[in-house]
């Protein structure tokens, strides 16, 4: 028997994955820092695609390593923190190469305007394709989630909370995608007992 929706697994890249990705990206260019920014940005925080393109500029605090997103799904705003190397991506992006617009969105296309979720997918696409990896928004949200799970050691309560989900329900199958590797992992590495 086929398994069910419910049993399905979130795809993901494996941290290599992640990291050829990033460092394929040249960020002397405007395409490059931009790319770079956003594929961390939504690594470090999960984003939805609808969020990361609805993201303004004066909702991100580089200084303090946080922004402010509008959790659509359920109405209501979040303050996320990201790790430093979002925030130098995201300097290197605003201060030199963002273009002047009068548009208040942080990521924009080359020529000022609003990035649509469309072009983020295709942006994420090419960039991809570039490594040999298929990507696409959602996959890297899933790859935030459970990279945070199995490196940071994550609890559920913070996956859900990142992930912005209502309900425990969908942050379950986060959880056991992470799944027995963590386990294993975790008793690999020096625990409480070993001091005593």
């Amino acid at each position: 028997p086929t398994p069910s929706i419910e049993d399905k697994l979130p795809s993901h890249l494996s941290f290599d994955q992640a990291r050829k990705l990033i460092r394929s990206i040249d960020i002397n260019s405007p395409a490059g820092a931009r790319d770079k920014a956003i594929i961390l940005v939504i690594l470090d925080t999960a984003l939805r695609a609808g969020e990361l393109t609805g993201l303004q500029l004066n909702q991100v605090d580089i200084e303090n390593r946080d922004l402010m997103v509008t959790r659509r799904k359920v109405r209501r705003q979040q303050l996320l923190s990201f790790h430093q190397a979002t925030a130098a991506a995201l300097a290197t992006y605003i201060l030199r190469w963002r273009p002047e617009s009068d548009h208040g969105e942080l990521f924009l296309t080359l020529d000022g305007r609003s990035l649509t979720t469309d072009r983020l997918a295709k942006i994420l696409y090419q960039r991809g394709r570039a490594t040999g990896i298929h990507v696409n928004p959602q996959l890297l949200r899933h790859t935030a989630a459970i990279l945070k799970r199995r490196l940071e050691e994550w609890d559920a309560e913070r996956i859900q909370n990142l992930l912005g989900h209502s309900t425990g329900h969908m942050t379950r199958h986060y959880i056991r995608a992470a799944g027995d590797e963590d386990l294993r992992e975790a008793f690999r590495k020096p625990g409480w007992v070993d001091k005593i």
